[in-house]
């Protein structure tokens, strides 16, 4: 697969975006190789309420997201932790940057 990113983007987006994406991409092959009916019926039905987005979401896009941002938790936590003064200055201002409206 293939993924854009803009051009002048810190080591902390990319870290961010490369997780994200990555997220959806294992989510997607688990999809792909179970093949079970709430899986496939996940997708079907946009009733339910998303915390990250304002539209209804069908049942896989919310497991997508909580899979996603979970991964994305992991890595920020690590680099917060472990990581060098500036980094963890970086995930602060990114932290407060999120909009939660």
């Amino acid at each position: 697969g293939a993924m854009h990113m803009s051009k002048n983007l810190d080591i902390l987006n990319i870290a961010e975006c490369l997780t994200h994406e990555a997220s959806h991409h294992w989510m997607n092959l688990y999809e792909f190789y179970t093949p079970i009916e709430f899986i496939k019926d996940g997708w079907i039905n946009n009733s339910f309420i998303s915390p990250w987005r304002r539209d209804k979401r069908p049942l896989m896009g919310i497991f997508h997201g909580i899979y996603v941002f979970s991964n994305v938790y992991i890595v920020l936590n690590f680099l917060n932790e472990f990581g060098t003064g500036d980094c963890k200055r970086m995930i602060q201002s990114f932290i407060k940057s999120v909009n939660l409206d």
